[in-house]
């Protein structure tokens, strides 16, 4: 409102501290439903997260734990979305080395759930057969 006020520096600093406290909450409350074996409910609260605090510290992290939750929901597409977002944001700093673990880990869960609808595919074929 007063861009040329005194106070202005102090008044931002402040707001910014404000900001990440409430980051920090939203974070606290994503690793708690994480922790409680929750990836949808994670997986929202990490989206209001990443909408509402883009300039966190903690961004980073928020898109990781989104990667994983996603992927823990089979939403495999999902989780490639944000492992790109994380790609592309993150380029030089420390968390970027934890993408390609995530991206060895989806490969991973995506193959097993092809094995898996693959077996489960084989066992209605194989009973259906059994019934003629």
């Amino acid at each position: 409102v007063f861009p040329e006020h005194i106070k202005k520096d102090s008044a931002v600093f402040y707001l910014n501290q404000l900001s990440e406290r409430l980051a920090d909450r939203e974070m606290a409350t994503a690793i708690l439903y994480l922790k409680m074996r929750e990836p949808q409910a994670t997986a929202i609260y990490l989206q209001q997260f990443i909408k509402n605090f883009p300039d966190s510290e903690r961004y980073g992290e928020a898109l990781a734990l989104l990667v994983e939750s996603y992927t823990r929901l089979d939403q495999f597409e999902q989780a490639d979305t944000y492992l790109s977002e994380m790609d592309s944001k993150l380029k030089g700093q420390p968390l970027a080395n934890r993408i390609n673990g995530l991206r060895e880990e989806l490969k991973e869960k995506r193959e097993n759930h092809m094995l898996l609808i693959e077996e489960e595919r084989a066992d209605k074929l194989k009973k259906m057969e059994e019934r003629r």
